[in-house]
């Protein structure tokens, strides 16, 4: 009986836990596996481990009786509770060795570059915070996304061009038809200089595209280090000006057009917005593989 009590006890601690750790391990090498995801089945969310195969969760409500999924490309997805990696945080994943056949065979695929930056006549554009997006379309022959490619505006603002923004991957809303829930649950985080054309590599976060159509978004970060100030001057018609007013913009300015065979979405910087459908598209163009 004090055995028994001793269990239960250990076992209620168990599922206390707000967090829950571990790591992934390839059974047969006993090596890490870096960035395998790791989801909630029921609450629907989850995380990637890291390079070397650690993950954290944060425990949902449920989260005691919910089920975790392992995946990694080139292993057999493996099904686990969460009081079993709590047990036994080292999770093993067996290799499959058709997919393993697959990978190597995607991976001497020719990649495809997607989108263009033929956008029309670049536009004025003044970047006030938030987000824009651009749709994209994965054709069947092709399924991971390599690189993401970004034109800025240096024409127009004679400011210093340093930027730190974040990239986002979307699938669509089926109500709205713009940017919904959230591909990749990693943080893509970019520190550019003065490019014109910022290429980003994002294989080491496996973005498996695999419903049509996604979007590309870049989230302005709104720090102090993106800010710009530029001076306006309202002219009344006549030899005097009235006092001078500053406005804030936010760095990058991506360029945009107006092509008539894409779709344009921004997200506004003010707390409770709503994706809005634009007429002009932000100029992005993917590599996939």
């Amino acid at each position: 009986m004090k055995a028994l009590i001793l269990l239960i006890l250990s076992f209620t601690n168990a599922y206390a836990q707000k967090t829950i750790k571990g790591t992934v391990i390839n059974e047969r090498t006993k090596e890490a596996v870096p960035f395998a995801t790791v989801t909630f089945l029921n609450a629907k969310n989850g995380a990637n481990a890291d390079v070397n195969g650690v993950f954290t969760l944060k425990r949902t409500d449920n989260g005691a009786i919910d089920t975790l999924l392992f995946a990694a490309i080139g292993y057999t997805p493996l099904k686990l509770t969460v009081g079993e990696v709590i047990r036994s945080p080292e999770v093993f994943l067996q290799e499959d060795v058709k997919t393993l056949k697959e990978v190597n065979i995607s991976d001497k695929r020719k990649e495809l570059t997607i989108g263009s930056y033929n956008i029309g006549n670049h536009l004025y554009f003044r970047n006030n915070g938030g987000q824009l997006a651009k749709r994209f379309e994965m054709p069947a022959t092709h399924q991971y996304l390599k690189e993401i490619w970004i034109n800025r505006n240096l024409t127009y603002f004679p400011f210093r061009t340093e930027t730190r923004f974040r990239i986002k991957i979307y699938k669509e809303n089926p109500k709205t038809k713009g940017p919904g829930e959230s591909i990749c649950l990693d943080t893509i985080e970019v520190h550019d200089l003065n490019n014109r054309e910022i290429k980003v590599d994002v294989t080491k976060h496996n973005i498996s595209i695999t419903s049509n159509p996604f979007f590309i978004g870049v989230e302005t970060i709104p720090i102090p280090y993106n800010e710009r100030y530029y001076i306006f001057r309202a002219g009344n018609g006549g030899a005097r000006e009235s006092t001078a007013y500053y406005e804030i913009f936010y760095q990058p300015f991506v360029s945009i057009g107006r092509p008539k065979d894409n779709e344009g979405w921004s997200l506004p910087l003010t707390p409770g917005s709503k994706w809005i459908k634009l007429d002009i598209v932000p100029a992005i163009k993917i590599v996939v593989n």
